[in-house]
C-alpha cells in the first residue's frame, strides 16, 4: 500500500509541481488549490500545505484536518521564517516539519520520505502496543487460571493429609482440628484469606 499525500497550495502551478515530486517518490497524491475544499478530505496519510493561502491559512487547515484524521503527518511550507509562525504551526497544527521557501528538491524529497518513515514507525508502534496489550490480557487470564488451579490442588493436598492423620486416631483428629482453627484465626488477623 502506498501512502497518500494531500497537497494544498493556492497556486495551482506549485500544487502540480509538488504533486509530481511526491508522486515520483512512489506515493499517491491528492491535489487541492483551494484550502476550503481540502478540509473535506479524510483519506490521506501525510498533508503538505502552504502557510499563506486565502480563506484559510495553512495552520488553520492543518488544525481542521487534524480533527478529521488524527494519525496523518503534517508538513508546512512557509516563506515566513518567523518564530511566531513556527510556534503557531507546531502548537496548533502539530506540524511534523516546517519547510522554508524557497525549498530545494532534495529538501522536499527528504521531508516527504521522513514523514512517511515517521508514519510507518507510529503505525508499527501502535500495532506492537495493541499486540502487547492483548498478550498481557492473555497472560493475566492464564495467571488467574493457574493461581486457581494451585489453590484448588493445595487445598486438596492439605485435606488429604488431614484425613490421613485423622485416620490414625481420634486424638490426632482433634489436634488437627484445633490447629486448623488457630491457623485460620491468625490468618484472618493478618488479612489473609
Amino acid at each position: 500500500m502506498s501512502e497518500r499525500f494531500l497537497i494544498v497550495d493556492d497556486d495551482p502551478t506549485i500544487t502540480e509541481a509538488l504533486g509530481k515530486i511526491v508522486g515520483a517518490l512512489g506515493y499517491e497524491v491528492i491535489l487541492h488549490s483551494d484550502p476550503i475544499e481540502a478540509v473535506k478530505e479524510t483519506d490521506f496519510d501525510v498533508v503538505l500545505t502552504d502557510f499563506m493561502m486565502p480563506g484559510l491559512s495553512g495552520v488553520e487547515l492543518l488544525r481542521s484536518l487534524r480533527n478529521r484524521n488524527t494519525e496523518a503527518v503534517r508538513l508546512l511550507i512557509t516563506a515566513a521564517n518567523d518564530f511566531k509562525v513556527a510556534m503557531q504551526a507546531v502548537n496548533e497544527g502539530e506540524v511534523f516539519r516546517i519547510i522554508s521557501k524557497p525549498w530545494t528538491l532534495q529538501e522536499l524529497r527528504t521531508a516527504a520520505n521522513q514523514a512517511v518513515d515517521y508514519l510507518r514507525l507510529k503505525r508499527e508502534r501502535d500495532r506492537l502496543q495493541r499486540e502487547l496489550a492483548q498478550r498481557n490480557a492473555e497472560l493475566t487470564q492464564l495467571n488467574a487460571t493457574l493461581e486457581q488451579q494451585v489453590t484448588e490442588r493445595t487445598s486438596g493436598l492439605l485435606e488429604g493429609m488431614i484425613r490421613a492423620l485423622d485416620y490414625r486416631d481420634t486424638e490426632t483428629q482433634w489436634h488437627s482440628w484445633r490447629v486448623a482453627r488457630c491457623t485460620r484465626r491468625i490468618a484472618e488477623e493478618y488479612g489473609i484469606t
